[in-house]
């Protein structure tokens, strides 16, 4: 009967432990959703002409300053046709970009900074080569308790080819909780 009892505490205490983890972890996380532009630069601009689609990002708050993130969904590219004063056929090479980027991000009262690193996939074969490594660097701003707002620049490198795009995201964002202990409403 000692041992029952013994073990009746011991998984009771478990189960306490687990259910305050798990509040804090609830209390700690975000979700955002929303539509993605993506506007070429460089080379990449006379290969394709503009980007849309839409991305999710997770984030986990250690403090009010300091979130790691996780941020995925998919872009669709339009071929422009013309690349270098030449015309490249009737436009079915438009392509979707998967990326998938983890971050650091670093708030500054609504405003915020957030490198980025990852991988990106593509739906069809292209010059830019499935899992090429991406780079990018978010700016952003809560512009209130429902939105944000961010422009990054981003890159893809891989087998010699690189294609580099500016992004701007409007997104609803919403805490797995009801607290309002962050930093950017007090």
């Amino acid at each position: 009967m000692m041992k029952f009892n013994l073990l009746s505490v011991l998984c009771l205490g478990l189960f306490s432990f687990n259910q305050v983890s798990a509040q804090r972890f609830k209390d700690r996380s975000e979700l955002s959703v929303g539509p993605e532009f993506a506007f070429p630069i460089g080379n990449f601009n006379d290969v394709s002409t503009f980007g849309f689609g839409g991305t999710a990002k997770y984030s986990y708050h250690f403090d009010d300053r300091f979130a790691v993130s996780l941020q995925s969904g998919w872009i669709k590219f339009n071929n422009s046709n013309y690349s270098n004063g030449y015309y490249h056929g009737d436009g079915n090479s438009n392509f979707a970009a998967i990326p998938i980027k983890v971050g650091g991000r670093y708030s500054f009262s609504r405003f915020y900074v957030e490198p980025q690193i990852g991988f990106t996939y593509f739906s069809n074969e292209s010059a830019y080569q499935n899992r090429s490594t991406t780079f990018a660097l978010n700016t952003g701003v809560y512009i209130n308790k429902f939105l944000t707002a961010d422009v990054r620049w981003e890159r893809w490198n891989r087998g010699g080819y690189g294609a580099s795009l500016i992004g701007a995201r409007v997104a609803y964002w919403f805490r797995f909780s009801n607290k309002k202990d962050y930093n950017h409403w007090k």
